[in-house]
């Protein structure tokens, strides 16, 4: 997904995609990013206003591929072999078992996750000033993480039936945010 997306975002010729084995959405994101002038700005707001772009990029570039990629697919828009994609993504190492290749999904999550953590962040430094009540910063950090369940579910389809229904059964309990966390 990141070779795509770097391609598509025109930066895959530049040495800090190029030259790095395994690029990755952060590289690309960094890279894509790397000229631009953030002066007056907090660092959160940088982030927010940055996977909020990438997010958008990610669904214009992989949006015309709803349900996923085949390999053959992916080796064409980056006009490569199979064989060449498989040596890049070191497929002999990490062999994978799948004959349709979710990018768009995988891009939007991990998008969107990064900026919950970021907005999670945001929200813990405003506490600070101590205008939000503990109820309000409660269900706020709560949202994000059921956001974050809901993508982990429906985008990087990395829940299960049981934990969903842990988390439904958490959240009928008062909980205010439930979340698998760890490795599902």
């Amino acid at each position: 997904g990141a070779l795509i997306l770097a391609k598509c975002l025109g930066i895959a010729d530049r040495p800090a995609c190029k030259n790095v084995d395994p690029l990755t959405f952060k590289i690309v994101m960094d890279e894509y990013f790397s000229g631009q002038d953030t002066a007056g700005k907090s660092e959160v707001d940088v982030w927010i206003e940055r996977l909020t772009a990438m997010f958008k990029a990610s669904s214009e570039t992989f949006g015309s591929h709803p349900g996923g990629y085949t390999r053959d697919e992916m080796a064409q828009e980056l006009g490569i072999t199979t064989q060449q994609l498989s040596n890049k993504v070191h497929e002999a190492q990490f062999p994978v078992r799948a004959e349709r290749f979710q990018l768009l999904k995988r891009a939007q999550h991990a998008f969107s996750e990064a900026l919950r953590v970021v907005r999670f962040r945001q929200i813990c430094e405003q506490t600070n000033d101590r205008s939000s009540t503990c109820g309000d910063v409660g269900k706020a950090l709560g949202d994000l993480m059921n956001q974050s369940q809901d993508s982990c579910r429906d985008l990087f389809e990395c829940s299960c039936k049981e934990l969903d229904e842990l988390c439904e059964i958490a959240r009928g309990a008062g909980s205010l945010g439930s979340r698998l966390t760890g490795a599902g």
